[in-house]
């Protein structure tokens, strides 16, 4: 757990990624590793419409990801669909509608999530991994923070688990 206080852009970023300061959590694990192992599971790039700039207002189009977050509390063990984590004017979000866009390369052949550190977004950044389809937090600057009655403390470990998911 990073931070819960608004504004959020991000989900998730790298293991010290440049967006942390925006993100709700940091996965250890490098934007590599990440986009790998959603490769490995079945997650397919070339089936994805990406936004073609962060703040696209553009339903993105991809294959559906289910994200599920989990933590201990007190000997039991917590868990949550992501956008649970997430609240809207200290209103609690209830939307997953995630979807697989595999980042984007540079002319040079750099992969961006690398650069940026962006592995789960929801303000539609091309740099992502995955993004929210139709991006959580476009139009709602400020808005989005953690959901501070489910979210355990900042510095809590988790565990981030994605699935390929039919898309609804």
């Amino acid at each position: 757990m990073l931070r819960r206080e608004p504004p959020l852009e991000y989900f998730a970023v790298s293991r010290g990624g440049a967006k942390g300061y925006e993100s709700l959590l940091e996965l250890d694990a490098t934007a590599y590793e990440f986009n790998l192992s959603c490769i490995l599971i079945g997650f397919d790039a070339s089936k994805s419409k990406s936004s073609k700039f962060q703040f696209d207002t553009s339903v993105l189009e991809g294959q559906g990801v289910r994200i599920e977050v989990s933590w201990k509390t007190d000997e039991r063990t917590e868990s949550a669909p992501a956008s649970h984590l997430l609240s809207a004017g200290g209103k609690p979000v209830d939307d997953d509608g995630w979807v697989y866009i595999g980042s984007m390369l540079q002319g040079d052949g750099q992969f961006m999530a690398a650069q940026s550190g962006a592995l789960i977004g929801f303000v539609h950044d091309p740099t992502s991994v995955i993004e929210h389809a139709h991006g959580l937090g476009i139009g709602n600057y400020g808005l989005l923070g953690g959901n501070e009655a489910l979210v355990p403390e900042e510095g809590a470990p988790l565990t981030v688990s994605i699935e390929l998911a039919a898309r609804q």
